[in-house]
């Protein structure tokens, strides 16, 4: 037979979803993670049917326009506590959209301001340190404040040897060191 690859896809996470909705009175806890789940119907579907009680963490880069998704509606009406948002990010302006490419800033931002007024607590970012975000650590952190993001958890990059900081030279080692005390050092003066 001739089935296509998106099929299967597709039937693999409208089983899953249907095994998950089936389940949902016993849930605790659910993440969605990625590709980017923020863009999967099934995950529309989900939201709008899983008890207040069940937390949601939802890992996302937020490419997209957060005010036109479909369970946005439910997720506001959502027990704040109940729905944690990570954001996958660890640059800004012009190297952001380089290193995730597609995306844009000014939506990524709108988005954190949306997120930070109505979940303050409980926006956070996931941000991956690597040569691509290791100098410009304090600028970044600076402009996350300014959006209201108030936690950021830092993640080093293992298996892109050539993008691990601490896999190069000492004179670089030194120089990410430095930003990184200059990150440490903003960070606890600002936000404590």
């Amino acid at each position: 037979s001739d089935v296509c690859s998106s099929d299967l896809i597709k039937n693999y996470q409208d089983d899953l979803l249907a095994w998950i909705l089936d389940h949902a009175a016993e849930l605790e806890e659910i993440m969605l993670v990625g590709g980017e789940p923020m863009l999967m119907k099934q995950n529309y579907t989900l939201l709008n049917r899983l008890p207040d009680q069940c937390k949601v963490s939802i890992i996302t880069n937020l490419s997209y326009d957060i005010l036109s998704l479909p369970c946005l509606p439910k997720l506001l009406d959502r027990p704040r506590q109940n729905t944690l948002w990570n954001i996958s990010l660890e640059n800004i302006g012009p190297q952001f959209e380089y290193v995730r490419t597609g995306a844009k800033w000014d939506q990524v931002k709108t988005n954190l301001q949306y997120l930070t007024k109505h979940w303050p607590e409980i926006t956070s970012i996931n941000f991956v340190y690597s040569m691509f975000s290791a100098f410009d650590v304090v600028e970044t952190i600076k402009e996350l404040h300014t959006l209201g993001v108030k936690k950021i958890n830092f993640f080093p990059i293992k298996l892109q040897p050539n993008m691990d900081v601490f896999n190069m030279p000492s004179e670089i080692r030194l120089i990410a060191a430095d930003n990184l005390d200059a990150a440490i050092k903003w960070h606890t003066e600002n936000l404590h």
